[in-house]
């Protein structure tokens, strides 16, 4: 069964490089740019949108279906068949090729100006290549009669996965234009806020909304009103409330959603308004180039905070007798499963540590954050605190971590050598030409940060939390875990999302939980982690790429 399952992930893995490469190598959105909005180029103008429905079906699929997973993915490895998937593996890379070439073709146009003299015949093309592509790949899995049965097996949770992607589609397109008044009131209550600081307050009426002091000015548009994260906190808010179901008293947790919206709202002017004293008072590139980008981020994750803190200590809303996780004491807890509550609690506040400190240097920075010794610094003071609960000792290290370790970091090396050679020979200049002790104890701190503190954040939370909480399995740091193939998946492509490189992110996440799954203790997984970053950093260094770290 181990085997079968090893060849549908190997299978399920090419069709998810395929599409990673696909998603990077070519924009959609571009042809509608560059004006080209006749036939059949402005119709594949909108697969960008398209993609992003299909993806959100393939979430709420998984939803509807978690209670399935299992036996589905049993049929599915039940199924495998080496000889099948031969045989229709050399027509589904065919296929792909096709897909690519013709990609090139239709995307890579000249754009305005420029004659389109692309064939109908190379539209069909792509059209005929996809769907081969797709059914081969299908094919390698299980036999078609297989995936038809359990379509019709499934059919309402299918259909109802299509009418809410699809309406989500159109409320989001809808919402887009009825956002207007809001920007409104964000700039009326963010140009109240900077009239407190200075008598130079620039305000140009509510049509162009530009505000600003003295000689620093924005433009507060739609996309600045905040609706993306009064979306985000309504999206945190529903799922948060759905997993803790038990421990809230339903309609009444409902308020959650007002208090939370006008509170991220609230936030959103103060943003604004402290983007436009930053720059004004401090620096222009730093407000421009790191707190405009961060600054979204840190409201929502204060919001979301607050929110949690506040719910569960509102005796209105939450259950009687509900402890709540701000009770447990790591190491202290008077029953077992206390005890695995903590140590989940600890396995996940490094991480949380080293985001937010990453937010929070990012945001006062500009192009060289030379306050990244916060970020060590905060990551160790959560392991200090919490290291009781984590219970890491003893350990022993195992010859696969340092295997594997070698081998991401010749793979990550591979995908990233000579990729950003214009950030590389910014980041150089700044810290050769600073005074040489500040830049030798700064690379020293980058040193510790991505060899001690980095692996051992973010390794505890996606192979020591994540990949157990989704194998539904206690041992966050010691101990087997049960092969899941659903759990090593959604743990690597987060992990890789965490990452700007996502590609060799995902790679590295698969492999670590390869690790983390042949033995009994995360500090293997931590171990391979830790040697990937070293052979990567001495390569930065020597070769100068300091973008790969």
């Amino acid at each position: 069964m181990q085997h079968r399952a090893i060849l549908q992930l190997s299978i399920a893995l090419l069709l998810v490089l395929q599409l990673m490469y696909a998603s990077q190598r070519f924009d959609a959105y571009t042809l509608i740019m560059e004006g080209s909005t006749g036939g059949w180029r402005a119709l594949f103008g909108y697969l960008g949108q398209a993609a992003k429905v299909a993806v959100l079906f393939a979430v709420l699929l998984g939803v509807l279906l978690q209670r399935e997973l299992r036996t589905l993915w049993g049929g599915i490895c039940l199924e495998a068949d080496i000889k099948r998937a031969g045989i229709f593996l050399l027509p589904q890379l065919l296929s792909y090729w096709l897909l690519v070439h013709s990609s090139i073709i239709i995307f890579d146009f000249a754009g305005p100006g420029h004659a389109d003299q692309t064939d109908t015949s190379i539209f069909l093309l792509w059209c005929l290549a996809l769907l081969c592509s797709l059914w081969c790949w299908a094919s390698m899995l299980a036999p078609m009669r297989y995936w038809f049965r359990t379509l019709v097996r499934y059919w309402k949770s299918v259909c109802a996965a299509v009418l809410i992607a699809v309406a989500v589609w159109l409320f989001t397109g809808l919402a887009s234009r009825l956002w207007v008044p809001l920007s409104s009131l964000t700039f009326m209550l963010s140009s109240n806020l900077l009239g407190l600081f200075d008598s130079e307050l620039v305000v140009i009426g509510q049509s162009q909304k530009i505000l600003g002091l003295g000689d620093f000015i924005v433009n507060v548009a739609p996309a600045c009103s905040g609706y993306e994260g009064i979306g985000l906190i309504t999206a945190f808010l529903a799922l948060y409330l759905h997993i803790n179901r038990k421990e809230f008293r339903f309609p009444r947790a409902f308020v959650l959603f007002p208090l939370g919206i006008v509170a991220i709202w609230l936030l959103n002017a103060v943003r604004i308004t402290v983007l436009v004293a930053l720059g004004y008072y401090w620096s222009a590139d730093i407000a421009i180039g790191g707190f405009h980008s961060q600054a979204g981020w840190i409201a929502f994750i204060l919001t979301s905070l607050g929110l949690l803190w506040f719910a569960g200590r509102w005796r209105f809303v939450i259950q009687s007798g509900y402890a709540g996780v701000s009770k447990l004491v790591p190491g202290v807890s008077a029953s077992p499963a206390d005890s695995n509550s903590a140590q989940a609690v600890a396995t996940l506040v490094p991480l949380v540590a080293l985001l937010a400190s990453v937010l929070l240097t990012s945001a006062v920075s500009s192009e060289f954050v030379w306050l990244y010794p916060l970020r060590v610094l905060a990551v160790l003071f959560a392991l200090i605190w919490f290291w009781p609960a984590l219970r890491l000792f003893p350990y022993r290290l195992s010859p696969l971590a340092l295997a594997a370790g070698f081998g991401v970091a010749l793979i990550w090396i591979s995908l990233l050598i000579d990729s950003a050679p214009q950030a590389d020979r910014v980041f150089s200049e700044t810290l050769f030409d600073s005074p040489p002790l500040w830049s030798g104890l700064w690379l020293v701190f980058r040193f510790v940060g991505a060899v001690v503190t980095v692996p051992v954040a973010e390794e505890l939370a996606f192979r020591g939390y994540l990949l157990c909480k989704l194998s539904r399995s206690p041992n966050y740091t010691r101990g087997g875990l049960p092969v899941s193939v659903v759990a090593v998946l959604i743990s690597s492509v987060a992990f890789g999302a965490l990452h700007g490189a996502w590609v060799a992110g995902i790679v590295a996440g698969l492999a670590y939980a390869f690790v983390r799954l042949r033995s009994q203790h995360v500090g293997d997984a931590i171990a391979a982690h830790a040697v990937t970053n070293l052979i990567v950093f001495v390569f930065a260094a020597c070769s100068g790429q300091w973008s790969m770290i």
